[in-house]
């Protein structure tokens, strides 16, 4: 399984320091992870390519992490937020964009990780309950990167979904 994870908060050493944690939780928990690091809000919703999982510092210059956490999921509604900040003044305006979680800075890894794991079966929960499933999703995303290549949409008799991309 691949996990598309985008990483957003100002400061280099942060984010590096987040992408290392992603890669040692997706090593041990067997899955691959496609890490994109964002330096601000803005780059984050002008760049953000299919992530599924976003990690948002709060305290950011230009957009924040709420307001940005508020953009997401005008087309996110179901998308794991998860908050990572020193300041725990903004927990109560987590809950008002559904955030699966708001972690306090210095991370614990152990923590960090387990946070990860609810993001991934959340993800795997809204996939059994949508019409689309995972695959199908990301063959469409093939199709339309892959020019000469088309989608086909099959309603199958017990009300699922097949897609399959044809060249």
């Amino acid at each position: 399984m691949e996990y598309r994870i985008a990483i957003c908060d100002d400061e280099e050493a942060q984010r590096e320091y987040l992408v290392s944690l992603v890669r040692s939780w997706s090593a041990e928990a067997g899955v691959t992870a496609k890490v994109t690091a964002f330096s601000s809000g803005e780059s984050l919703l002008f760049g953000k390519d299919g992530q599924e999982i976003f990690l948002l510092d709060i305290e950011m210059p230009g957009i924040d992490g709420i307001a940005l956490a508020q953009e997401l999921r005008k087309t996110a509604p179901h998308a794991p937020i998860v908050f990572i900040t020193g300041y725990d003044r903004y927990l109560a305006k987590g809950y008002d964009v559904a955030a699966l979680h708001y972690l306090l800075k210095p991370l614990d890894k152990d923590k960090f990780f387990a946070v990860l794991n609810r993001a991934a079966e959340q993800l795997g929960q809204n996939e059994n309950a949508s019409p689309w499933s995972l695959a199908a999703r990301r063959c469409a995303s093939l199709c339309v990167r892959s020019p000469g290549w088309r989608c086909k949409a099959t309603t199958l008799p017990s009300t699922e979904k097949k897609t399959t991309a044809q060249k």
